[in-house]
């Protein structure tokens, strides 16, 4: 009997050892899961922390400034996509006869290839706008003329300084142009078509032109011919008569002095057929 009950006093205080030992097993599981969980939960802080900074950091660039910020100026993020570096700024109201000086101040270097900058312009109060070629919806009232480190020029003619806060300068087919998107209407707008046309209408403005003066200069060298050659013959009609009357008027002299010789010589021939003696008395 009394090893009976033994028996089972043993067995049942090896399952509650049993029983405890899974139980400390459990926690340990637990405390373990936690312990991961919480240094994965710290490394993505720590992730997340390292982005906002960088974030934060790129945020923190800043950008070269050029033009002066004042009431009613106009200010937008210019990225240069050219692929070459820009030296001179220089903002006109069309028609320009000559644009003012560069925004960038001398002895500042150039805006550099792939450079962001930040542009302030204030258009002089007499700025009038122009109509643009029907086709296409852009003011060509502002105009952008930019100068490259080989000195070499291109005009921006439409820079819609109104309708756009940041924009991508570029340069293809010989042409600079904008890729923007506008305000107004929240659409990327690409203007290169717009500066070729631009470029096409001057051309053949500058061909007219140039046939004109051509045509004026040969009119004039024509008249100038036509004058010359009336001129002369003017001379010569007048050096001919100048000739004849002086050929008269030699002939006229010429016959004057004969008359007057002949005279002369009628009254010595009288001499000669007779004479006065002293007494006055004729004789033959």
């Amino acid at each position: 009997m009394k090893k009976r009950i033994t028996a089972a006093m043993l067995a049942a205080v090896m399952t509650a050892a049993l029983l405890s030992g899974c139980g400390s097993n459990k926690e340990e599981a637990a405390v373990s899961e936690s312990s991961s969980a919480a240094e994965v939960s710290s490394v993505s802080e720590a992730s997340s922390v390292s982005e906002v900074s960088s974030v934060s950091e790129e945020e923190e660039v800043v950008l070269r400034t050029f033009g002066t910020e004042e009431k009613d100026a106009f200010e937008f993020r210019m990225k240069n996509s050219t692929g070459m570096e820009i030296k001179a700024l220089s903002f006109g109201v069309y028609p320009v006869e000559e644009f003012p000086e560069s925004l960038i101040p001398a002895g500042e270097d150039a805006v550099a290839k792939d450079e962001e900058v930040v542009v302030f312009w204030k258009a002089p109060e007499e700025a009038d706008s122009e109509a643009a070629p029907d086709e296409f919806e852009i003011t060509p009232e502002y105009q952008l003329q930019l100068t490259f480190e080989d000195d070499t020029q291109k005009v921006i003619h439409g820079f819609p300084l109104e309708d756009m806060k940041e924009c991508e300068i570029c340069l293809e087919d010989e042409v600079a142009f904008l890729k923007y998107e506008s305000t107004s209407s929240h659409e990327m707008v690409n203007s290169k078509e717009y500066e070729l046309a631009v470029v096409r209408l001057e051309e053949e403005a500058r061909a007219q032109a140039e046939a004109e003066e051509l045509a004026r200069q040969q009119a004039e060298a024509e008249a100038a011919a036509q004058a010359q050659a009336e001129a002369e013959a003017a001379a010569a009609a007048q050096a001919a008569a100048e000739a004849e009357a002086a050929r008269a008027q030699a002939e006229a002299e010429a016959a004057a002095a004969a008359a007057a010789g002949g005279g002369e010589g009628g009254q010595q021939s009288n001499d000669d057929n007779g004479c006065i003696g002293d007494d006055g008395d004729f004789y033959p």
